[in-house]
């Protein structure tokens, strides 16, 4: 009953112990999953974004079908990327810019669509032209994405910290 009475808070603190520790470790997993992966994910919105102007604007000059092809895939592989990036813990005005630029981007696929089929309404040219200009304001957004990012992760490391403080503290 003695060794038992002394053993208990020993048992105690080794279980708080092993529970602050999982929990850091879910906690810092979980942080570097999203740093990792909206730092990855903002990179090829950039790249991506990059080569479907580039594209665009072969086709404003050739009009040959492939580049929109080409176009099209770049645009649907975007709008996978930004899908991903509202999964983040981002901050509201971030998942705005998001949803922003995506409906935006629909306006575009459209105008897209419609130069591939011939049913575009008005000059093609001023209406690529228009898209292309567009592509202007979505960098800024992709910007201003990688800059919610960046905060997220500053965030989510603070966060981590004062846990481990906590931890730390209670411990002791």
């Amino acid at each position: 009953l003695g060794f038992i009475m002394v053993s208990l808070p020993f048992g105690v603190g080794l279980w708080t112990t092993l529970k602050f520790i999982d929990q850091l470790s879910g906690t810092g997993l979980e942080v570097v999953d999203h740093a990792v992966s909206g730092t990855k994910e903002s990179e090829l919105l950039a790249e991506h974004l990059r080569n479907e102007e580039r594209t665009l604007r072969l086709y404003s000059i050739t009009t040959e079908k492939e580049y929109l092809k080409q176009t099209e895939d770049y645009h649907t592989q975007i709008d996978t990327l930004l899908f991903q990036l509202l999964r983040l813990p981002l901050r509201t005005n971030v998942h705005s810019t998001i949803d922003e630029m995506r409906q935006a981007r629909n306006v575009q696929r459209t105008t897209i669509i419609s130069a591939r089929d011939g049913t575009i309404k008005g000059d093609p040219q001023t209406e690529i032209a228009k898209a292309i200009e567009s592509f202007e304001e979505q960098q800024n957004q992709v910007q201003d994405i990688r800059a919610g990012i960046q905060e997220m992760m500053e965030r989510e490391i603070t966060g981590l910290k004062t846990t481990t403080e906590e931890a730390q503290r209670t411990l002791v």
